[in-house]
């Protein structure tokens, strides 16, 4: 059916015109192309708008030979002048403005907004382009969207970009899957692929640079072929070049950045100055902002490692952590200002303020709330615990584990802590040892002491080389040297005694100033106080001793009772638990006990059980000598004094009751006839009875051998002169 003119004015050849098949033309020559029924619901404005149409339908054109060439091609949207020119089969597309999609022919579902948009298009499908020139030299490049004056202008073949923003992505020819937003963003990029810029400027120098984001302005600007770089804020990365791997997110992060890769910054202004350092990462308000070159550096927080430039290896996590390192390297700081002022290397400072006042020295470790605080040049200083070894200043290989441990040391060195309040108020004291809450708490300049357990050694000032071992041990100790506790309590009341030793629960308790005592075993010693140079070995041993000195007891309850006596020794299980008060005893054997608790120059060997005195000799050897011997006369007494003598026969029976020795037979003397001859003959210089006890009379049997010899030779001069008569 042919076209119906509607007239209007003196312009009929440009009138509007409609036919059967719902085509609307309005222009000279505009389908002028329509065969038949072919061509349907077409509209079409313009001058030779459309005109070569033949069986295209649903195309809606308007503008002066716009659709000029489209024969075939359907569902075309077209204003502008020559916009979508030179199409002929291409379908679905949207044109609008002068020369849009003008050299498209067979594409589709394109869409071009604005003068020029997308004027090369040929067979590119699936385009957008709004603005002017945007996508203008895109052939058959598809999946483009682009928003914004000269947007993916000299794009020809890539794909699946999105530009927003004027000139954005501008010189990128065949590269695909970019987003570009924003002014200018990814500007130059020709074939690098796969980034995203989002800001003005952003990625502007990239030309073969991969898989980047950058969002701000400016962000990653100067980078042309770093690669999986990712930039979050304004000017970061801005001088990026050919680095890869970095990461920065906030204003102005790693903005000096050149050369270094694998870096994470993120916060305003972190890692700014870096340019060739590598692996760095930097988080928090100008975290390792003048960071240069150093790699491997680890900042979380405000101004952690600030001042960094060359120092590497480091690890800062907390409010200017490490803030004024420059070129120290392997260092740890984890806490707020933890490690502020340090300069050197291989430290460690976890917790608020550790080693907040270091400045050169190294190889320190501090774990806990200011703990090493006022260190500055201290090296190979460990301090675990909230405030241990605060106040060391330069002293070196001190380590202190617990709450305030060795807090007032300041320049004693190789001391060792762990406990709370150990060595707690030190100042100069080196190469002491403290385990245990309170150990050594109070010592000030003692060194090379020892104490191990709750409050040992903890009233000890200025003693030294003292060992405590056990809760409270040593622990009046103040100035006393060279003593050893270890037990629960031992040499507890020592105050100035030195080189003593005590082993044992409460050993040497009392123990005030007396020294050079050796006491092990539960108690032993327990009431010393002031005697001196006294050895107690076992439970009880010298229990009760107080001023005694140079004793020995060993055994289970030896001299259990002496209180001042010295010079002793008692050997054996309850040996001598008789003696208070005497002198120079000896006591060997289980239960042997002296004559008296007074008597003094004794030697007692055994207890009242002992049946048989055994040795290799048979006799004992005494002092004998002329030379110390005077007014020596033949003695007076010998055979009239043998005659008064009554050997008997007898058997025993004890009163206190020995069983192996009651009820045996035996031959001998009585104690109190020798007494008694030894009165009536006024020879009691032959001390044959022993009379210390006087409820136990001994014998001295060895006694009676001078008077022997002389009746046998008074009894020879009587056989000499019976031999004669």
């Amino acid at each position: 059916m042919p076209l119906t003119k509607i007239k209007s004015g003196a312009l009929d050849s440009a009138a509007i015109a409609s036919d059967a098949q719902n085509n609307t033309v309005a222009g000279t020559n505009a389908g002028d192309s329509f065969s038949g029924t072919d061509a349907i619901s077409n509209t079409l404005f313009g001058k030779a708008a459309g005109t070569a149409i033949t069986s295209g339908d649903y195309n809606s054109v308007f503008g002066y030979n716009a659709l000029y060439t489209n024969t075939t091609g359907s569902y075309n949207t077209v204003f502008g002048s020559s916009a979508f020119h030179t199409n002929n089969t291409g379908t679905k597309n949207t044109a609008v403005g002068s020369l849009a999609l003008y050299s498209n022919t067979t594409a589709d579902y394109n869409v071009a907004i604005g003068r020029e948009a997308l004027y090369t298009n040929s067979t590119g499908t699936e385009n957008t382009a709004i603005g002017m020139q945007s996508l203008q030299a895109n052939t058959t490049g598809g999946y483009n969207t682009s928003v914004g004056v000269g947007g993916l202008y000299t794009n020809t073949t890539g794909n699946y970009n999105v530009a927003v923003g004027r000139t954005a992505l501008y010189y990128s020819t065949t590269s695909s899957y970019h987003t570009a937003v924003g002014q200018g963003a990814l500007y130059k990029n020709t074939t690098g692929v796969e980034n995203t810029a989002c800001g003005q400027g952003a990625m502007y120098e990239n030309t073969t640079g991969n898989y980047g984001t950058a969002a701000g302005r400016h962000a990653l600007h100067k980078n042309t072929e770093g690669v999986r770089n990712a930039a979050f804020g304004a000017y970061s990365l801005y001088n990026n070049t050919t680095a890869g791997y970095n990461t920065g997110c906030g204003y102005g992060t790693l903005y000096t950045n050149t050369t270094g890769a694998n870096n994470t910054a993120c916060g305003h202004g972190a890692l700014y100055s870096n340019s060739s350092g590598a692996n760095n990462v930097g988080i928090g308000y100008m975290a390792l902002q003048t960071n240069t070159t150093a790699s491997m550096n680890t900042a979380v927080g405000e101004k952690s490692m600030y001042y960094n430039t060359t120092g590497a290896s480091n690890t800062a996590i907390g409010y200017q952590s490490l803030e004024t390192n420059t070129t120290g390297s392997n260092n740890t700081a984890v806490g707020n200002k933890a490690l502020r002022y340090s300069t050197s290397s291989y430290n460690v400072g976890i917790g608020g303020f550790a080693l907040g006042t270091n400045s050169t020295g190294g190889s320190n470790v501090a774990v806990g709330y200011t703990a090493l605080f006022d260190n500055t040049s201290g090296d190979y200083n460990t301090g675990l615990g909230h405030q241990a070894l605060y106040n060391n200043t330069t002293a070196g290989q001190n380590t202190a584990i617990g709450w305030s441990a060795a807090f007032y040391s300041t320049t004693g060195e190789y001391n060792t802590v762990i406990g709370y309040k150990a060595l707690f108020t030190n100042t100069t004291g080196g190469y002491n040892t403290a385990c245990g809450a309170n150990a050594l708490v109070s010592n000030t300049t003692g060194e090379r002491n020892a104490a191990f357990g709750y409050e040992s050694l903890a009233n000890n000032t200025s003693g030294i080389h003292n060992t405590a071992c056990g809760m409270y041990a040593a622990y009046k100790t103040t100035e006393g040297n060279r003593n050893v506790a270890v037990g629960y309590y031992s040499l507890n009341e020592n105050t100035t005694g030195s080189d003593c030793t005590a082993v044992g629960e409460a050993a040497a308790f009392e123990n005030t100033t007396g020294e050079e005592h050796v006491a092990i075993g539960k108690h032993a010693l327990y009431d010393n106080t002031t005697g001196t140079m006294n050895t107690a070995v076992g439970v009880r041993a010298l229990s009760n001793n107080t001023t005694g000195h140079r004793t020995v007891a060993v055994g289970k309850e030896a001299l259990l009772y002496q209180t001042e006596g010295s010079y002793n020794c008692a050997v054996g299980y309850f040996a001598n638990q008789t003696t208070t008060t005497g002198t120079n005893t000896t006591c060997i054997g289980y239960n042997a006990a002296p004559s008296s608790a007074t008597v003094s120059n004794e030697i007692t060997l055994g207890n009242s059980s002992v049946s048989s005195l055994r040795c290799q000799v048979t006799s004992i050897t005494s002092l004998s000598d002329e030379r110390d011997k005077t007014d020596i006369v033949d003695l007076p007494v010998g055979l009239d004094f043998i005659n008064t003598l009554r050997p008997v026969k007898f058997k025993w029976q004890t009163r206190e009751g020995v069983a192996n020795k009651d009820g045996t037979e035996r031959a001998g003397f009585t104690a109190q006839q020798l007494k008694a001859a030894q009165t009536d003959a006024a020879a009691d210089y032959m001390d044959l009875v022993y009379e210390s006890n006087p409820d136990k009379l001994e014998a001295t049997y060895g006694n009676l051998i001078p008077v022997l010899v002389q009746a046998i030779k008074e009894l020879s001069t009587q056989v000499k002169e019976l031999q004669t008569a």
